[in-house]
């Protein structure tokens, strides 16, 4: 039997996306990047709403390298498989954007 996830809804793309391009991975911790997340989708009073706070799916994609291997893992609600490789493939997009390799 497949265990059922549970669905949380979290981001941290939109302050992200403030910050300038040639910035690195140092911007937030593991728990600072969550705690904005979660500030992002509760926040319904703006006049802007915006994919976060009207977010109806969410994937969570983790990362240990800390022993220089790469340990992945994932989290998600509301998605299909096919609809998790569709988002990667348009973040890829956008991140690569956001490098200025695009």
């Amino acid at each position: 039997m497949k265990k059922k996830q549970k669905g949380v809804v979290l981001s941290i793309v939109p302050r992200l996306e403030q910050k300038k391009a040639e910035e690195n991975s140092d911007q937030f911790t593991v728990m600072e990047a969550l705690e904005e997340a979660i500030h992002d989708v509760n926040d319904t009073d703006t006049d802007e709403p915006n994919a976060f706070s009207t977010a109806t799916k969410l994937m969570i994609i983790a990362l240990d390298d800390t022993d220089g291997m790469y340990h992945t893992g994932f989290i998600q609600s509301g998605f299909k498989m096919s609809e998790c490789v569709a988002l990667m493939e348009v973040m890829k997009v956008r991140f690569l954007e956001h490098m200025g390799r695009l």
